[in-house]
Parts: C-alpha cells; structure tokens; sequence
C-alpha cells in the first residue's frame, strides 16, 4: 500500500480587495485586517506498487485516484466561499479531509476496498462522514466494475439479504427514514441504488451514507452479513 499524506496550509491576508500569502507564529494574533486558514488532507489511498504490474491493476490505480481527486476536489469546492470577504467574520478557519482505504479482497480476480472518508469544517457544519465501496472484476487485461445483484443466484435471495441487513441496521439506530415491515419491491431497488457495498469469499457488507436510509446524524450505517454463492 502507498499512502499519500498531504498537508496544506494556506495564509490569505485580505487588503484591498486582494489576497496575500504571509507567515504568523500560532502565539501571534491576527492583525485587523488579516485572516488566517488551514486547509488540510490526510489521505491514506492504496495503490498497487512495484514493477511490471498488470493493464488491471494499472486501470484500478487510476479508479483510486480519480476517486481521491473527487473527494478533495469537493471538499474544495464545499469550502471556498469562506475564502469570500462576504464572510470576513470567519478570521482563524481550520478545515480539513481524512481519506481512509480499507482493502477487503484482493486476488487476481476480484478487487474490493471500502473508502471511508471524513471532512472537518471549523465553525461552519461540523463533521461529515462518507463512504464509498469500490468493487471490480479483472478479466482479460481489463477491469469491469461489479453490481450489488452480481453476488446473488437469485433476486429473492438478495431481497432476503437487504431485508436482513436492514433489520440489522434498524437496531443500531432509532433515526431510521425508512419502514421496514412496509418495504416493497419498488422500495427496496431504491435502497439498493443508494448503498455501498465491499465483499470477501463469505461476508458482504453494505454501507449506507448519511441522509440516505437515515437522519444524517446518524452517520454511515453498515451491516456485514455471512452469503454464499455456487
């Protein structure tokens, strides 16, 4: 595994009309007229090393990587508007994102990781978390990526399944949007489009992320269930 640990810390001093870049010690404070922000990321990513490595497992390093750039990229994007001196109030912002890879299977057939990742906002929305399952086959120099009713002989043994993990989840929490008793088919495709999911030879875990099946305080809400499949 490789991991990417990258800092950022960013000075903008606002004069007229113009952001500056300088340097203060933490003891110093601010002058009137500056502002001071750190923006940071640790981002712990795998990525397949060493010589002569596969077509597959070239594409899945890009795969991770576009991924890592969306998640920063966003984190950004939902950030810099505290930079704009419509918000000159916020003087000493601290922000950040944590990205977390967990690989759970990884033969020369099959490649699966969890990515959990974290975003910390300094006087603004607190902490939010997310998750994303990132699962493919490799087949023939190739990468070809793998859909949650893959892993069932049958749609009846999936919705068994979901069912199941459900009723697992509602005993985590008590911030369920959803009824489980009352679910119909039509419900149950919809949750399948919102979760994530990992997988090794036995165990499936899905995961859900805030404000899909659950109030957003709740966070990410997982469930690992034992499965076969001939």
């Amino acid at each position: 595994m490789k991991k990417f640990v990258e800092i950022f810390t960013l000075v903008l001093v606002l004069l007229s009309g113009f952001y500056f870049g300088t340097k203060y010690n933490q003891e110093e404070s601010l002058p009137e007229n500056e502002r001071k922000f750190e923006l940071f990321a640790d981002v712990n990513l795998f990525q397949f090393t060493g010589e002569n490595l596969t077509p597959a497992q070239l594409q899945l390093n890009k795969v991770l990587l576009d991924i890592r750039e969306k998640i920063v990229g966003d984190f950004y994007d939902e950030i810099k508007i505290f930079f704009e001196p419509d918000f000159e109030e916020v003087r000493n912002y601290i922000s950040g994102v944590a990205l977390n890879c967990k690989v759970v299977q990884n033969t020369d057939k099959i490649f699966s990781c969890e990515i959990e990742t974290e975003q910390y906002h300094h006087g603004a929305n607190g902490c939010h978390s997310g998750v994303i399952g990132v699962n493919y086959a490799l087949e023939n120099g190739k990468i070809r990526k793998i859909k949650f009713a893959e892993l069932f002989k049958s749609k009846s043994d999936k919705i068994a399944f979901l069912k199941k993990a459900l009723s697992d989840i509602k005993k985590q929490t008590t911030g369920l949007l959803i009824e489980i008793d009352t679910l119909s088919e039509k419900d149950l495709e919809e949750i399948e489009n919102q979760l994530q999911f990992v997988f090794s030879d036995n165990k499936i875990k899905i995961m859900f992320p805030p404000y899909t099946i659950a109030c957003g305080a709740c966070g990410v809400l997982k469930s690992e269930q034992n499965y076969t499949k001939d």
